[in-house]
């Protein structure tokens, strides 16, 4: 799994099908601004951090790269969400 990647954070765009503005939860005529992208995305990334902490029984390995197949540095979401998540453990 590359942790450094921004695909952790960005949902595919799907403007004609957007999944929270059409879902029946969504409060009709409201429009999606960039506040409310920024909280989906903070929670799906805590849905995901909490789904893979829990998937482990011993210890977490991480394996981070300082180089993309790009050859340029990737610090993504993910990794920083991870890297405040462990320096914040006693």
């Amino acid at each position: 799994m590359n942790v450094g990647s921004r695909g952790w954070w960005e949902r595919p765009y799907q403007p004609l099908t957007h999944p929270y503005v059409l879902s029946r939860q969504w409060p009709e005529g409201q429009r999606w601004m960039d506040q409310d992208e920024m909280r989906s995305r903070r929670q799906i990334m805590q849905v995901l951090m909490q789904g893979l902490i829990r998937r482990c029984r011993q210890a977490l390995f991480f394996g981070l790269s300082e180089l993309n197949e790009y050859g340029t540095e990737e610090h993504g979401p993910l990794l920083d969400a991870l890297q405040r998540t462990v320096l914040s453990q006693p």
